[in-house]
């Protein structure tokens, strides 16, 4: 406007009704420690006028990342989220419990332990959402739940992934295709079976193994040594098993041969891939680095 007594009057006036408000100034003045000290309650920014394109666009961009505006989506979800946590808990009595809850009022570490259906998850998912993102004594964790996202948005976040710490099988394998270096914790002989058929023996753990947190330390920091030696090995693995699946198509055409001979057959020369359906670009990317 022109006026910096009238702009500082509207910030004085504003900046109580919108307390999570980033604010940018723009001035013409070269120094912007008086201007800081003029606007010492404020988020403040100042770029001076006229501002780069770039300096203007990255101060935007730091403005929305500490924006508290939640998406029409992300509400939906907190909606159903809190329905679904009041209807879970309405017969039960949690004075203690809801201090926890709310991360604002305590600053308690949070366990949540329980048998299976009784509302662990929920409870977990209520905290990570509906806790106080300004509240530094609270580290959050990312939480991808299938609420909100669907198998194939799941397998891409696993596959975004560097590395993987695991219990569960099925991410372990989802992820393999995307090179995350990965580790797992075994219930049953299946992680096993899979990290020896790596040449990964050393990255299978045991779930009821009493040393288990110093031994997975341990594993955690073997992942990031030898990354690239993990995915080299994982990438074979992934290849391998493509080739096996392949065979399998070979036996059945043989199979069919044999017990139907006057079936209709293919000719001429099939490669492996022939039998499989199309392979996905990064399969394909993955297969020909693995047989160069």
């Amino acid at each position: 406007s022109g006026n910096f007594e009238q702009e500082l009057e509207f910030a004085h006036r504003a900046a109580p009704r919108l307390p999570g408000c980033q604010w940018i100034l723009v001035s013409q003045h070269a120094e912007p420690g008086p201007l800081r000290d003029v606007f010492d309650t404020l988020p403040l920014t100042v770029l001076r006028w006229p501002p780069r394109p770039s300096e203007l666009r990255a101060a935007l961009r730091q403005a929305l990342a500490h924006s508290r505006v939640d998406a029409l989506s992300q509400r939906r979800y907190r909606d159903r989220l809190q329905a679904r946590f009041a209807r879970w808990f309405s017969d039960v009595d949690l004075p203690e419990l809801l201090r926890l809850v709310d991360p604002a009022l305590s600053q308690t570490a949070l366990l949540v332990q329980g048998e299976p259906g009784t509302g662990r998850e929920l409870l977990a998912r209520y905290v990570h959402t509906f806790g106080d993102p300004t509240n530094e004594a609270i580290r959050f964790v990312p939480v991808f739940s299938s609420e909100q996202y669907d198998m194939f948005k799941l397998v891409s976040i696993l596959r975004g992934g560097q590395f993987m710490v695991s219990s569960r099988y099925h991410a372990i394998v989802t992820s393999m295709p995307g090179l995350v270096a990965s580790a797992g914790v075994t219930m049953d002989e299946r992680i096993r079976n899979l990290m020896r058929e790596r040449g990964h023996s050393h990255l299978a753990l045991e779930v009821d193994d009493p040393d288990l947190e110093p031994k997975l330390i341990e594993v955690m920091k073997m992942l990031v040594e030898q990354a690239e030696a993990v995915r080299d090995s994982m990438g074979r693995s992934v290849v391998r098993n493509l080739k096996a699946m392949a065979r399998m198509g070979v036996y059945l055409e043989e199979h069919v041969e044999r017990r139907y001979p006057e079936f209709p057959k293919r000719g001429g020369l099939r490669g492996w891939e022939d039998y499989l359906p199309p392979l996905s670009a990064t399969l394909r990317k993955l297969a020909e680095a693995c047989s160069a």
